[in-house]
């Protein structure tokens, strides 16, 4: 354990909770400053474990003259984190510039006027290094730590462009941190991240409350078009936390300026990943061919690689846990849970008792989860009518619940309990003599082919297994619908169910009528008898429950439908008819999948 106490500031946000904790992993105690005792309930809340390293200091307003006088007392380690990053500025001065600047400059007096002081780390940006004015994206230009915004006050106050209001912001706060460095007892270091992708590891309340680097993820979800990305450099938040804790620790590392770009994307790379990693929000993504995105300046962050031995986290780890940490923490876009994050906390450490192991936790996390958002839907929508409406109003629900509905009626309306249920009686009525055997014989080939549709359903594809088997479906019921009416025309296309009547068929047509329903089972097992159970898997979580309640619920209409008129339309159309109308029932839900089911073609 250190005995340097460390004074975050801007703790509860997203890069200073991250920070909070890595400096707690590596032994320090740690002070973090917030702006009210509700936010530090909260951030203790989701960590209570680190109660014992970690107190608190209420600072309102940081660029209040003296707002980090009594909040650095004792401190030995600044690591300055706080500052804004968004673009909802009115007032250029009021809302960006000066919070940014003056909340610099009270935090680097406070470490001057404080003699225990001995390492500052400021968290700086890209955006100081970045030069707005360049042409083609700055094609051709290489920035490295070496280079400055050369973006003005002046310039900055009057400027239209929230972005270079942002970016300028960043620039004059650092250099205002290396002005009051001159001649200072301490050592100050300062990083310069992109764009921060990463789990967010701070309070998450909703979507709307998360940092901006992480909404730029959520951002290809539900956009009409994938846009080339502002700023297509990144960095993971955990990458970053470790970089401030060595900046304050490494001989190395004082008086020096880091350039901390992991890489390059595109949100077609984002997007790409989601799609991949993420089914249930794939048809909420546009569709893009992926790509490096526009020819754009290039980076070198060989100093910071160097000389504290970065090894980045690759991009597809950071988005993937970034939306991972955001479904669980924050659902999509639009939805606002609560601090479904604290409830998680204690979960999945022990059952009854028994210490878990780490694949038993993650199932327990994920439950949990799911749990979790959905109780917070039903929270904010107490009746049913209630989520009913916030379903049909959210194309995100609403879409996904219909595609489950109308395969779970598909599913039945198709035929296929219609031949389980009345097997027998067909086949008896076809002048089988041992009915019931060959009864068992369809029914074990639904079994046997239900469970080859479910070892190669992943391998093959949701939407995939459904275009090949659904085909299979129809043809075999057509050719049945032949054999049927071929079988029949000495009955006047009509079975006769009187089994004392004497009444025989001819061998050829019985026995390709039963081959034909032996191959529609093979093809309506692993698709049409499988996939609306899957379909289950888009729905997003906090309306899973209720949405599989409702796609379940048109099964069952969609069975008391076929189990009532099975008899009495073989009785009045005919069997070649009954089942003719089973294949176009197939070819309707054929195309719904075509045109409205997500996922591979």
């Amino acid at each position: 354990m250190s005995s340097d106490l460390v004074l975050v500031t801007g703790a509860t946000g997203f890069i200073g909770t991250e920070v909070v904790l890595a400096y707690i992993e590596k032994g320090f105690k740690v002070r973090g400053t917030a702006r009210s005792q509700a936010k530090i309930a909260e951030w203790e809340a989701k960590y209570p474990e680190t109660k014992k390293n970690l107190e608190w200091a209420i600072v309102k307003d940081i660029v209040t003259p003296g707002a980090f006088d009594e909040a650095i007392k004792g401190v030995t380690i600044l690591a300055h984190t706080a500052s804004p990053f968004h673009y909802k500025v009115e007032d250029n001065l009021k809302d960006m510039l000066l919070p940014a600047i003056d909340g610099t400059k009270e935090a680097l007096l406070a470490a001057k006027k404080t003699p225990s002081v001995k390492r500052v780390v400021v968290t700086s940006s890209f955006a100081s290094v970045l030069n707005l004015a360049q042409k083609d994206n700055g094609k051709g230009v290489t920035y490295s730590h070496k280079d400055w915004n050369p973006a003005t006050l002046e310039e900055a106050a009057k400027a239209d462009h929230p972005g270079f209001v942002y970016c300028a912001s960043k620039k004059l706060a650092e250099e205002e941190a290396w002005k009051i460095a001159e001649g200072a007892s301490f050592s100050l270091t300062t990083v310069c991240p992109p764009m921060v992708f990463g789990p967010p590891p701070q309070v998450v309340h909703d979507i709307k409350s998360l940092n901006t680097s992480a909404e730029a993820v959520w951002a290809v979800v539900d956009a009409k078009e994938l846009k080339p990305a502002a700023f297509p450099v990144w960095v993971d938040v955990r990458d970053i936390a470790k970089i401030h804790v060595l900046a304050t620790t490494e001989e190395v590392a004082k008086g020096q300026r880091y350039l901390c770009v992991a890489g390059h994307y595109d949100d077609t790379q984002i997007a790409d990943i989601i799609i991949r990693d993420f089914p249930e929000q794939a048809h909420r993504i546009p569709k893009a061919p992926v790509t490096s995105g526009p020819e754009h300046f290039k980076t070198d962050s060989s100093k910071v690689e160097k000389e504290l031995n970065i090894k980045w986290i690759d991009f597809e780890t950071s988005i993937k846990d970034t939306v991972k940490t955001q479904n669980a923490d924050a659902g999509p876009p639009g939805y606002d849970t609560g601090v479904i994050s604290a409830a998680l906390v204690n979960i999945g450490t022990d059952v009854g008792g028994k210490v878990l192991d780490s694949v038993e936790k993650e199932w327990c996390d994920i439950i949990q989860a799911t749990v979790s958002v959905s109780e917070a839907f039903n929270a904010r929508h107490p009746t049913m009518l209630g989520r009913l409406r916030a379903i049909a109003q959210n194309g995100s629900y609403f879409r996904p619940i219909i595609v489950s509905s109308v395969l779970f009626l598909a599913c039945q309306l198709g035929g296929v309990n219609s031949l389980m249920y009345y097997s027998g009686t067909l086949f008896a009525a076809a002048g089988l003599k041992n009915s019931n055997a060959v009864s068992i014989a369809v029914a074990a080939t639904n079994f046997v082919s239900t469970t080859l549709g479910v070892i190669f359903l992943d391998k093959v594809g949701r939407r995939r297994t459904y275009l090949i088997g659904a085909p299979i479906c129809i043809a075999a019921l057509c050719f049945s619908s032949m054999c049927f009416h071929f079988m029949t025309v000495s009955t006047g296309g009509k079975l006769d169910t009187n089994l004392d009547s004497g009444v025989t068929y001819p061998n050829n047509w019985v026995i390709g009528m039963i081959m034909c329903l032996i191959i529609y089972l093979f093809g309506f097992a692993p698709s049409l008898g499988t996939i609306p159970y899957t379909s289950i898997e888009l729905l997003p979580l906090e309306v899973r429950s209720i949405g599989t309640a409702i796609g379940v619920s048109w099964q069952w209409i969609g069975n008391i439908v076929m189990s009532s008129t099975f008899l009495t339309i073989m009785n009045k159309a005919g069997p070649a008819a009954t089942f003719g109308i089973y294949a176009v029932v197939i070819l309707i839900a054929l195309t719904f999948v075509i045109f409205c089911y997500p996922g591979e073609s």
